[in-house]
């Protein structure tokens, strides 16, 4: 008889309840393998659908869902751990962009001539690290908080207050 309870099929309720509790759990994690695994299978359809407001749904789905995860409990903490937030804020959205843009900054680029758009130029041997485009692509790539991102990623994998 105690065997029969773990043998016993759920019913499609419990069935549902258990499959979306999973997928909520881990909504991140399932939605970067279907991200990369189109892009590995459909690069087309990347292209094509970077210029649409697909990505805007796409990022309004993920923090939909990630909001529908927060706790009253939650929101209610917030003040007990102001000196917290106001540190993960100021670290990523001025420390983690102030470091590499001073780095990126003190780089050798070289500036852009007309001979730059020749087919027949060897980038290999000029001096320098490249166009200074490149300079401000790094600068304006490190003031994007994207380590607020993957910071969220490793709090909701490892069941952490994601609010804070």
């Amino acid at each position: 008889n105690e065997y029969k309870s773990y043998l016993s099929m759920p019913t499609l309720s419990e069935f549902l309840e258990a499959l979306k509790a999973f997928v909520l759990k881990h909504f991140l994690l399932f939605s970067e393998v279907v991200a990369v695994a189109l892009a590995f299978s459909w690069p087309w359809l990347g292209a094509q659908l970077s210029h649409s407001i697909t990505s805007l749904v796409i990022v309004g789905v993920i923090f939909l869902f990630t909001g529908l995860k927060i706790k009253t409990e939650e929101l209610k903490s917030i003040p007990r751990y102001f000196d917290i937030v106001l540190i993960g804020c100021v670290s990523s959205l001025f420390i983690t962009s102030l470091i590499p843009s001073y780095i990126a900054n003190e780089l050798p680029y070289r500036s852009r001539s007309a001979d730059d758009n020749e087919t027949n130029v060897n980038t290999t041997t000029a001096t320098g690290w490249g166009p200074q485009e490149l300079k401000l692509g790094i600068i304006l790539f490190h003031c994007a908080p994207c380590t607020l991102a993957t910071g969220v990623i490793m709090v909701t994998t490892s069941e952490g207050s994601t609010l804070i």
